[in-house]
């Protein structure tokens, strides 16, 4: 999966459901949305629910993907 679609399937679940999702780049080299942060994965990007509620996170970083970059 594309850090791109990660990334649109991480919004779609925040959403839905009203939870933080995080989009980790695994070990491989995988992209992935994920509610619960697997020890061997860095953290992409955070995505909030409409509501607000977020869980911070050190290695957390925004996300444009109008730019197809991290920021």
């Amino acid at each position: 999966m594309t850090e791109d679609e990660a990334h649109r399937q991480a919004e779609a679940v925040a959403q839905g459901i009203d939870i933080t999702i995080y989009v980790v780049r695994n070990a491989d080299g995988e992209f992935l949305p994920v509610h619960v942060v697997p020890d061997d994965c860095e953290i992409i990007a955070t995505v909030t629910p409409p509501s607000g509620v977020q869980l911070e996170s050190e290695n957390a970083s925004s996300y444009d993907p109008s730019q197809g970059r991290r920021e």
